[in-house]
């Protein structure tokens, strides 16, 4: 009986510990990428556009180094939705349309925000 109980003990534990981890992982990772949107929003609001390419650039980098193990712990759509607002991003910079870099600028920020509060064990993801 007790060993019983030690299973599943250790099941759990095999189960929770990678979801805490993968779910820090998404949370750090995608915070790192929000200060490469702070500064290319800065960028184009000041009309500096060769540094907001550089941070665009930069962002895509990042982006790159982390979506295929963020393809493993999340839903594809999200992944998605982020590849093409980085890629319209890049668009919108290299053609300086301040109005429409901007706005893809701003969505990209949020989906980045809330990409480890989606990923949290909460009552609200489950329900």
């Amino acid at each position: 009986m007790m060993k019983n109980h030690l299973l599943l003990v250790a099941l759990l534990v095999l189960i929770i510990v990678p979801g805490i981890a993968a779910t820090r992982y998404l949370a750090s990772s995608s915070q790192a990428l929000i200060p490469l949107t702070d500064r290319a929003i800065a960028c184009v609001e000041d009309g500096d556009w060769a540094a907001a390419e550089r941070f665009a650039g930069d962002l895509r980098e990042g982006w790159d180094e982390r979506k295929d193990a963020w393809a493993l712990l999340m839903m594809h759509e999200e992944i998605h939705e982020l590849e093409q607002s980085i890629a319209r991003i890049e668009q919108l910079i290299a053609t300086k349309d301040r109005p429409g870099a901007l706005a893809e600028l701003q969505v990209v920020r949020l989906l980045l925000g809330h990409v480890g509060e989606k990923q949290r064990l909460s009552l609200i993801n489950i329900l």
